[in-house]
Formats: C-alpha cells, sequence, structure tokens
C-alpha cells in the first residue's frame, strides 16, 4: 500500500524560500532564543582560560574558532530568516549573518583583552569571520537544497 503525502500548504516551504510565517512569540522563543543563548554562552567561555584538552594539532584553536561561529552565523541566518524582508534572500542572509557574526566575533576578542588569562588576537578573529561567511553558506546551500527536493516530482 502506497502511504499518501501531505500536499497540504502547510506541509511545504513557503514559495519565497523561507519558512512559513511565524508568529512573533513563536519567533522570539524558537529563532532568536537560541542566537541570545550561543552568545552567552560564547561569553561566558571566553572570561576563563582556555582549556588544555584535545589534541594537540597546529591551529586547532582557529578551527574551534570557525566551528563555534559557524553555529552562530547559522541560528542568524535561520533567525532572520523568519523576517519578511529577508525571507528567501539568500545575498541578505548571508551578508547579514556574515556580518552581525563579525562583529559579535570582534566584540568577543575586545572583552578578551581585558580578561586576565587571555588575550585578543587577529586570527581568531579571522577564523571567526571565516566561521560565519562558511555557516551562512552552509544554511542557504542546505536550504537550497532542501527546496529543490520537495519541488522535484
Amino acid at each position: 500500500m502506497c502511504s499518501r503525502i501531505d500536499r497540504s500548504p502547510r506541509s511545504l516551504p513557503s514559495t519565497s524560500g523561507g519558512p512559513p510565517e511565524v508568529r512573533s512569540g513563536r519567533r522570539l522563543i524558537g529563532y532568536w532564543l537560541p542566537v541570545g543563548l550561543w552568545c552567552a554562552i560564547i561569553f561566558v567561555q571566553s572570561a576563563f582560560a582556555t582549556p588544555d584538552i584535545g589534541p594537540r594539532w597546529p591551529h586547532v584553536d582557529k578551527v574551534a574558532h570557525a566551528g563555534v561561529y559557524a553555529v552562530l552565523s547559522i541560528l542568524f541566518c535561520r533567525a532572520f530568516n523568519t523576517l519578511p524582508a529577508w525571507r528567501g534572500r539568500m545575498w541578505r542572509l548571508i551578508v547579514t549573518g556574515v556580518v552581525l557574526t563579525s562583529l559579535y566575533g570582534a566584540l568577543d576578542e575586545w572583552h578578551q583583552s581585558f580578561v586576565a588569562v587571555r588575550t585578543a588576537d587577529g586570527m581568531d578573529l579571522l577564523a571567526d569571520v571565516i566561521g560565519g561567511l562558511l555557516g551562512a553558506c552552509l544554511y542557504v546551500g542546505v536550504g537550497r537544497y532542501r527546496r529543490r527536493q520537495v519541488t522535484l516530482p
């Protein structure tokens, strides 16, 4: 027996390429709260000494910076994609994700300059920017792939 596929408007992504319209209360909790929580985690972690755990690979700290800020960029893009001015506009999402992630990375490096056991590092900021770019491109690329899969017969 063949199962029926739900093709009702509520089950499909919007034609503009973004998620369906989200009410403001749900948008705040479901989309913006994770951004704030991730920023808080980054801020708190930056106030302490770098843990001496994990493998001793060259530049492993830069890879960690890029990964953490890629997640932040994905969260920014996900949240902004619920707003009508950004919904489905991939270049606007990428630019917004990269710029806001880079600004937060710069603020984080500035914050670290006041922490006794930490220092601000321009290469860390570069890794943050690269991570932001990778995260935004990943978010948009996965979204495009998923929309293409839905539209295939």
